[in-house]
């Protein structure tokens, strides 16, 4: 028999041997180990390889190409679907039908009413000559004055930030980029939560990084899977979110968050901290208040202040910064400092503070309006979480119930386009955010679809077991 090019690994995981296939089908398309195009094994091949029935693959096949995965042609072979050009009703196909796509697969930032009088105001008060000024090359790591208004920033969260420490980044990505690059060679290591940040991964791949997931719960990541993982990996970092995890919304507890530095400091591994939606929760203590020495502080704009101003600051211990000093690509990353001029007015005026309030009232708002819709349990979101964590259990799984609810013209983001790594155990769900522009999504009747949906399979679930 010949060498199959893929046969997935369902060792370990329960339930339907038919459910499995597809759940790692579906892994292994979000991870790219199955490109769009690649032809999967014959049925006959395939039950052969696995130890089971032709029927059992002919099943799990149906359950792919249910959820979208996948297309099978007689006489050709099965494929892996090119899910970004056609979906059941994405947002083209939607306006075509005469009515709006609900988009709540992302975390859309909110903008203040007034948001752009206020910024047509600052440009004015900024004025031609200074912003010529901005249009050139920025410095390394940013303007003094950038740098200093970032610093009084980040003392929201991490009490003296020192402008020394401190770096403008191209938003999120840029900042995993800068941490990445600053602390590792290629092939080394760094752990983060099983579902994490969906830009780690590609980022990841471009700077050579490893990246190995760590089993989380309710409560983020777990601190004696991580205790396992440095003594497995001998990573050179963790990437963490412990305040509103991008995806799951979960809120670490102060003593986790001791119990993790704790780790980190036990095994020398450094922290790269993701505090993008931190100032929504004014009382988490970050853990780069609690391990200075080792963390990297990350935090973005545009998810607080406002979606233009698309920059991200940096606080670092010095010896990582002199290294990021000596590493070319980062010193010549491409930052605006027009932005970086804007976010500085806004901090300097109240007006960045004032927009975080008010989007933290307003995800309040609607993370209240979810919860009544939704059976208790199942909805998961902290009081200002940008995002609700929807879970799932059979026959639901985040991808059908993703493929069911862009059906439905909704989107949602599946567990699967933030898995970090296939073989460990996970939370099944979806996620969705809370903070889309009211202008453009009616958010209570697109909620009240999702819980619909919900119920429906809830109905059907039952009258498959009876």
């Amino acid at each position: 028999m010949p060498k199959l090019k893929w046969i997935p690994n369902i060792a370990g995981r329960t339930g339907p041997v038919y459910l499995a296939i597809a759940d790692v089908i579906a892994n292994d398309v979000a991870s790219g180990r199955l490109p769009v195009g690649a032809r999967l094994p014959t049925h006959r091949a395939l039950a052969g390889a696995l130890g089971v029935t032709i029927a059992t693959i002919t099943r799990a096949y149906a359950e792919a190409e249910r959820r979208g995965l996948i297309d099978g042609t007689a006489g050709r072979g099965t494929f892996v679907r090119d899910r970004r050009r056609e979906c059941s009703c994405g947002p083209d196909e939607a306006a075509r039908a005469g009515r709006g796509f609900a988009d709540l697969s992302r975390s859309f930032p909110l903008e203040l009413p007034g948001l752009g009088n206020h910024i047509e105001e600052l440009l004015t008060k900024i004025g031609t000559a200074r912003i010529s000024e901005l249009v050139g090359p920025p410095p390394p790591f940013g303007r003094p004055e950038h740098r200093e208004a970032g610093a009084r920033w980040m003392s929201h969260r991490i009490g003296a930030a020192d402008p020394a420490r401190t770096a403008i980044v191209g938003g999120a990505q840029g900042g995993i980029m800068f941490a990445l690059t600053a602390l590792t060679l290629p092939g080394d290591t760094v752990l983060a939560e099983s579902l994490s940040h969906p830009c780690l991964r590609p980022v990841a791949q471009v700077t050579g990084t490893r990246i190995a997931g760590v089993e989380m719960d309710g409560e983020g990541m777990i601190p004696e899977a991580l205790s396992e993982a440095c003594k497995r990996h001998s990573p050179k970092a963790v990437f963490v979110a412990p305040t509103f995890q991008n995806p799951t919304g979960s809120l670490m507890p102060f003593q986790r968050r001791e119990a993790i530095v704790a780790i980190c400091r036990q095994h020398g591994v450094m922290i790269v901290e993701d505090d993008t939606n931190g100032l929504l929760d004014e009382r988490s203590v970050p853990l780069s208040a609690l391990a200075p020495e080792r963390a990297i502080f990350l935090t973005a704009c545009a998810e607080t202040l406002a979606g233009s101003v698309r920059i991200g600051f940096i606080h670092a211990p010095p010896a990582v910064m002199q290294r990021a000093a000596g590493i070319t690509c980062l010193v010549a990353s491409p930052t605006s400092s027009l932005a970086a001029e804007l976010a500085m007015h806004m901090i300097d005026s109240g007006g960045a503070l004032r927009a975080a309030a008010w989007k933290r009232n307003v995800a309040e708002e609607r993370r209240r309006l979810a919860l009544d819709k939704f059976p208790a349990g199942e909805a998961v979101a902290h009081p200002g979480a940008p995002q609700l964590w929807l879970r799932l259990s059979r026959p639901w799984s985040g991808d059908s119930f993703a493929a069911a609810a862009r059906a439905r013209g909704i989107g949602v983001a599946p567990a699967s386009a933030f898995a970090i790594d296939l073989n460990l155990p996970k939370p099944d769900g979806v996620r969705i955010g809370l903070t889309v522009i009211e202008k453009d999504v009616d958010v209570p009747s697109a909620l009240s679809t999702l819980a619909t949906l919900l119920g429906e399979d809830g109905a059907r679930s039952e009258s498959l077991a009876a």
